[in-house]
């Protein structure tokens, strides 16, 4: 099974349900494939790279934490759906439901122009027990999954360990912000086919 790498402070603010969507254009060792992601459920690999309080605004500040001594997992999210988007105007909507500045915002969608920018809609569950990772020499740098397996995070039969994960996880969002959720792909979707 893989992980998402994402700022620790956007999982927290998922779990505070305050964040709603997760933005990606990949990373620069990413590869073409890498996105639209072709994983329908994957975990949220905390990261502090990057990270940076000028990039969300004021009244989430709250949610910074101090960086932990161990990579801990927490989240395991299936994937809703994901829309491609090319368009300022579009991504202006999306502002409600992120912790981002506007400024950063932009500053994403300007990365690598010619590539869309994908909106991950994402049914997130909280981990009944955290997954401690090892993060080794080949998982760093600007690469956007990492690959959970036996060795990385220390269990003799990590297939069976994710069968227990799923049965011992529960939903952090409620049925009103899966509508909320819902609304905001049927805008994506209405103001993408009058373009």
């Amino acid at each position: 099974m893989f992980a998402l790498k994402e700022w620790q402070v956007v999982i927290d603010a998922i779990l505070d349900r305050k964040q709603f969507i997760l933005l990606r254009k990949g990373g620069i060792l990413d590869t073409p494939y890498d996105f639209p992601p072709d994983k329908k459920m994957f975990f949220l690999f905390p990261t502090y790279e990057h990270q940076n309080k000028k990039f969300v605004r004021e009244e989430f500040h709250y949610i910074f934490k101090q960086p932990e001594d161990k990579y801990k997992i927490k989240v395991l999210c299936n994937l809703i759906k994901c829309i491609s988007i090319r368009s300022m105007e579009l991504l202006k909507l999306l502002l409600p439901y992120v912790i981002y500045t506007e400024e950063f915002l932009l500053m994403r969608f300007k990365y690598r122009p010619n590539e869309p920018l994908n909106v991950l809609f994402i049914s997130p569950e909280k981990l009944e027990y955290d997954i401690t990772v090892e993060y080794d020499n080949y998982d760093r740098g600007c690469k956007s999954w990492i690959q959970l397996t036996n060795k990385n995070i220390g269990e003799k039969s990590f297939s069976q360990k994710e069968e227990q994960i799923h049965l011992s996880s529960g939903a952090v969002f409620e049925q009103k912000h899966y509508d909320m959720i819902d609304k905001i792909i049927s805008e994506l979707e209405y103001r993408q086919t009058r373009k």
